[in-house]
């Protein structure tokens, strides 16, 4: 639980800083950040609380944020929500829309797990061989 928590808090942050458009290149760079900043949070986090988070939370979180990003834009922006989409001033977690959190899913959370096992569990990467023996 506590990794799921911090992947959806990172991942707001970081959508709400980086995504300022809706532009789908934007958008799902705007969900792929997050992973990468995400994972490696959830991980440490989870840790802190003496369990080993399975790679479904950090997937879960972002089912959570595929939920979370347009109801926050439905219940923050309420009846302007297509004004505020011309306009450029939709909220940040709201700009990718479900399926670029889906693909921003697939492309950061598999960096992010990789470059967590590598910063800070080199010797535990799962399937991982010592040079010697490549």
């Amino acid at each position: 639980l506590g990794a799921i928590g911090a992947t959806v808090v990172a991942g707001v942050l970081v959508c709400y800083l980086v995504c300022q458009d809706t532009l789908k290149g934007q958008a799902i760079f705007g969900a792929a950040l997050p992973a990468l900043v995400a994972v490696p949070l959830g991980r440490l986090a989870g840790e802190s609380l003496k369990e080993q988070p399975p790679m479904a939370a950090s997937v879960v979180g972002f089912a959570v944020l595929g939920l979370v990003g347009p109801l926050a834009a439905q219940f923050v922006q309420g009846g302007s929500l297509i004004t505020d989409l011309y306009a450029g001033r939709l909220l940040g977690v709201a700009c990718p829309v479900t399926l670029d959190w889906i693909a921003g899913a697939f492309i950061g959370l598999p960096i992010g797990e990789s470059w967590f096992y590598s910063m800070f569990k080199p010797a535990e990467r799962p399937g991982a061989r010592p040079a010697t023996q490549r």
